[in-house]
């Protein structure tokens, strides 16, 4: 089956009368599926969570999709024909500034953490994936970015890690242990209380390993317990319990 365009032409006598009609019939199957890939891809592109911004070699701007929209606050119809600059400032976190260009120019393609702004000042961090775009003849074209917002993933990972440094600052006894009495979390001054070795993993350690033997009956009370009230049927139990002299289960 093939897809057609049909035209139609009165022909005229020398009077102006019609004596018949010529027929124009062009095949655009090949347009049709052309079109039609297009847009499937735009749907695409609109139905992402991630911004998909592509541009030209001189950065300005091709396409940008709803999720960009949706991220920097600018709409298509603001940012299409004008420089990336305008509206992203990109200040990436383990690059030098250029330098993302250069390697992105160099190799093809580049990714990195960033701290970019929105419209409205927001500052948000993002992990953005450039890459280079090749015509049919293998020449570069332009570039499509691929941003995804990790502000709340940055954050709550810079708050991990200040709960962590608070634990193991700590001179206290700290351990965390989920509900299969797997070891999460030791602390330096549990490590020390327990004689357990830093090289030894907290993976690899167990109940019996992790809690003082004169607290492990009561965590496993506190674990059933929890067990039984916690609505997804999972829960950690942390024991802090001081300077309190124990006996070590791993020999010196």
């Amino acid at each position: 089956m093939i897809t057609c365009s049909w035209q139609n032409t009165p022909l005229r006598n020398e009077q102006g009368q019609v004596i018949g009609v010529l027929s124009n019939v062009t095949d655009i199957t090949e347009q049709v599926q052309a079109e039609t890939q297009l847009r499937y891809q735009a749907q695409v592109m609109d139905q992402v969570s991630d911004a998909i911004i592509s541009a030209d070699l001189g950065f300005n701007i091709r396409s940008w999709n709803k999720a960009a929209e949706r991220l920097y606050g600018y709409t298509a119809e603001e940012t299409i024909g004008r420089n990336v600059s305008e509206f992203i400032e990109t200040i990436y976190l383990n690059y030098a500034p250029g330098e993302g260009t250069r390697i992105l120019l160099s190799t093809g393609q580049f990714n990195d953490r960033a701290i970019q702004r929105t419209k409205n000042g927001r500052e948000l961090v993002g992990d953005t994936f450039p890459t280079l775009l090749k015509d049919e003849q293998g020449q570069v074209s332009g570039l499509v970015a691929v941003n995804r917002d990790v502000t709340n993933i940055q954050m709550a990972e810079q708050e991990r890690q200040r709960l962590v440094g608070l634990l193991e600052n700590t001179s206290d006894f700290v351990g965390i242990a989920d509900v299969n009495g797997q070891g999460v979390f030791i602390n330096r001054a549990g490590r020390a209380m327990l004689g357990i070795p830093e090289e030894i993993p907290v993976r690899e350690l167990s109940t019996p390993q992790i809690f003082p033997p004169m607290f492990l009956s009561g965590y496993r009370k506190r674990l059933f317990r929890l067990s039984c009230n916690s609505r997804f049927g999972r829960a950690k139990v942390v024991c802090a319990i001081g300077k309190t002299a124990v006996k070590s289960p791993f020999p010196k």
